[in-house]
């Protein structure tokens, strides 16, 4: 996606929320912005334990004031978000709602033919 947009890709790891902010001041207008797994990212901060530094210390606030901070600073800035998930029963409905995430895709398992047709499109065979 971002090779086809000629956008920047910004792979910061995300520790916690000031992590966030930093990301947000610091993403230039053509970017593309993509959290992975947003579902078990925020699971797993869910059942986050002050003494294990193993998990992420992003709350679900942080992730809101990040995603309405991009809304609120982008404008005509050319700037792209992307969360993929699982399950998007886990995730939170203030993350979900009109505004905040505008388009939803549901990818289902690959069959056979549809292995085929994108193996055609992108290699040739």
């Amino acid at each position: 996606m971002a090779k086809h947009l000629s956008y920047d890709i910004d792979l910061s790891k995300v520790v916690d929320d000031s992590d966030l902010k930093m990301l947000l001041l610091q993403t230039t207008s053509k970017s593309i912005i993509d959290a992975e797994d947003l579902d078990r990212f925020i699971s797993s901060n869910s059942n986050y334990i002050s003494s294990n530094s193993n998990y992420s210390r992003v709350t679900l606030s942080g992730i809101l004031n990040f995603v309405d901070g991009i809304l609120n600073s982008c404008c005509g800035d050319e700037k792209l978000m992307v969360f993929t998930m699982n399950n998007k029963d886990n995730i939170d409905s203030a993350i979900l709602r009109p505004g905040r995430i505008d388009v939803h895709i549901y990818f289902p398992l690959c069959s056979f033919n549809s292995f085929r047709l994108l193996a055609n499109n992108c290699l040739g065979t």
